[in-house]
């Protein structure tokens, strides 16, 4: 395996320097108190041993093992917490599982509902998934990757229920615009504006295109909707599975695909850590033989999508979306600094380069 994969269940790392499969613990914890206690108490559960905290950049979760193993405990994100957006991700993950692809299985409370609400808050728990995140998936990792990726897409055409309605699309101009808007009280000089004003520019040319008419006219289908080399575990070469299907919903299929070339083929300036703001935000460029590893890997299940070169636009209104949104989890006097550093580099790479460089790999691809 290549030397870039983290156990978890708390184990030290596989190499130095990053976090467990499914985040790295902080020190263990006697017992749950306060709303956790009131949580752990609606579920039927074997004698907890210890209790630590995952790391991550997502909601507050429990790590929970237990004399049957481990389980992870967390709350939703309140955006995601709606009861029918709930019942689509649970619906979906239990359609999944019942065809044998690798999720975590949710367990049910004392009551049969596989979530819990407690003052306000929407909780869910999982069996946790032994395997590791791999923040360089090796070649037969990324093809694995691939593979499993098409063989999710394929699902999706027997899975009956309505995708969800009001969920909003995280790159769409309107959850964008106001971000952006609210950045320009911090720039301290013209320089600053100028870039802010150039972002603007492309985030409203490439948001015209897409909702011009381009995003419905692309294939649609259940995407996982945030796939990243944190939301994948591994054993060996194969994948262990897909994790938190916040973002699982009925969209543009290329928009899943755009987003591993991003995280699982591309080389970046440093470590790729999805625990960390910081990383998981930097710039990027895309490895040809990666892309193509991964491609071949989705193509021995599945043909890719139609329009394969509408991925340029998608991946754009993307890579604004993660800085713009990116920032909302870093200090004031830091935002500017991780939404603009190098924010360029990937921007002229889709406009000028990137149909070229599709177009050699969809020639060797064959």
């Amino acid at each position: 395996m290549a030397g870039s994969c983290y156990n978890g269940l708390g184990l030290a790392p596989t190499t130095k320097g990053g976090p467990s499969s499914q985040g790295a613990e902080s020190e263990p914890m006697n017992q749950a108190t306060g709303i956790w206690k009131t949580v752990l108490d609606i579920y039927e559960l074997p004698t907890i041993r210890e209790i630590s905290r995952p790391g991550g950049t997502a909601g507050p979760k429990l790590l929970l093992k237990t004399d049957d193993g481990a389980f992870i405990l967390r709350r939703r994100p309140d955006g995601m917490s709606q009861p029918g957006f709930v019942k689509f991700d649970h619906g979906w993950r239990a359609y999944l599982a019942d065809r044998s692809f690798p999720v975590a299985p949710l367990v049910p409370t004392t009551s049969g509902r596989t979530w819990a609400e407690v003052d306000g808050g929407v909780y869910e728990l999982s069996r946790f998934v032994v395997g590791s995140m791999c923040v360089r998936p090796d070649p037969s990792q990324l093809r694995s990757a691939g593979s499993a990726l098409a063989t999710y897409h394929s699902l999706g055409h027997g899975f009956k229920e309505a995708g969800k309605q009001g969920f909003p699309r995280e790159d769409h101009i309107s959850v964008l615009r106001p971000l952006l808007e609210g950045l320009y009280a911090l720039a301290a000089n013209n320089d600053e504006r100028a870039q802010l004003h150039a972002l603007e520019g492309e985030l409203e040319e490439v948001s015209g295109r897409l909702e011009g008419g381009l995003y419905r006219s692309l294939k649609q289908g259940i995407i996982h909707g945030d796939f990243h080399v944190g939301n994948m575990l591994f054993r060996g070469s194969d994948v262990a599975a897909f994790i938190d299907l916040d973002y699982a919903n009925r969209e543009a299929v290329l928009r899943d695909i755009g987003d591993a070339f991003v995280s699982l083929a591309a080389d970046h300036g440093g470590v790729y850590d999805p625990d960390d703001i910081w990383s998981l935000t930097q710039s990027w460029t895309l490895n040809r033989a990666r892309v193509l590893t991964f491609l071949q890997g989705y193509r021995d299940v599945r043909p890719l999508p139609p329009q394969a070169h509408c991925l340029a636009p998608l991946m754009l209104s993307r890579w604004i979306q993660v800085r713009l949104r990116g920032s909302r989890k870093v200090p004031a006097d830091r935002k500017l600094e991780l939404v603009l550093k190098d924010f360029r580099q990937p921007v002229t790479f889709l406009k000028e380069r990137f149909p070229a460089f599709l177009d050699g790999v969809l020639s060797e691809l064959g």
